[in-house]
């Protein structure tokens, strides 16, 4: 499905990325791991166009996305959350999952600002599909009025993932998405990662969390200053010497 050849990303003289070779099948949950630095998140911003490899290329099933502005790849069904969370704290709850439904609009700008029926008709469909995404996501329905900013942390990861999923996805990346979560938080996050893959929809994982690496993925990729250091099931990574050195400081050879 997702097809990683050879990409290599540099800043200035920092390699961030070297020679990296991915490839990701359809169906299954794919984590990336590795220590800070690594160059997990330049990764997830060459996959979804944030920033332009400096060679190699990325192929989601089988046309190339890499080089392509954000919006066109997020068209081509890619989806993605971020670390840090980009969130319209202002907007109602469902709201915010909503304007990811608006990629589908086919209303005009000018039905929009003329509130014409055909805009409203979207608004009210676009609300009742963000509805049925906060229960899909298990959010109490006493939330779904509140304004964003006020629900906790770990609402508001769940309103992330639930707007990049309102637009479609066929791959879903997420960057840390348990990152300030508690343990039953965390919990219910893996619960999650599994109701979306029986959706149909594929997961790449960037996370620091290693019990819930380890407990959701199919396969693991490890990084190590902008390398693959290893791949495989989460015991064969786990017991890597590679893996250990690079996050225990252990001498490979020893």
């Amino acid at each position: 499905m997702l097809s990683i050849n050879g990409v290599s990303k540099s800043f200035g003289g920092v390699h961030a990325l070297r020679d990296v070779r991915m490839a990701i099948p359809a169906g299954v949950i794919t984590s990336v791991i590795g220590p800070n630095g690594a160059g997990k998140s330049t990764l997830m911003n060459v996959i979804s166009g944030y920033a332009t490899p400096s060679a190699g290329e990325v192929h989601l099933d089988g046309a190339r996305i890499s080089g392509l502005p954000p919006h066109r790849i997020c068209a081509m069904g890619l989806a993605r959350s971020f670390q840090n969370l980009q969130m319209f704290v202002d907007m109602p709850a469902w709201e915010v999952v909503a304007t990811g439904f608006y990629r589908h609009q086919r209303a005009s700008l000018l039905a929009d600002l003329l509130n014409l029926p055909s805009s409203r008709a979207e608004e009210r469909t676009a609300e009742a599909d963000a509805r049925k995404l906060l229960q899909f996501l298990d959010l109490d329905p006493v939330w779904w009025q509140r304004r964003a900013g006020d629900l906790s942390y770990g609402l508001q990861r769940k309103l992330e993932i639930g707007r990049a999923l309102a637009t479609g996805p066929r791959l879903l990346l997420l960057d840390e998405p348990a990152a300030g979560l508690n343990t039953s938080e965390t919990t219910a996050l893996g619960q999650l990662f599994r109701k979306i893959i029986a959706m149909g929809v594929t997961l790449v994982l960037v996370e620091h969390d290693l019990d819930l690496v380890m407990a959701v993925s199919d396969s693991i990729y490890v990084l190590d200053a902008g390398t693959v250091i290893a791949r495989g099931g989460g015991e064969e990574v786990r017991r890597d010497p590679l893996v250990m050195a690079a996050y225990l400081g252990l001498d490979a050879d020893a």
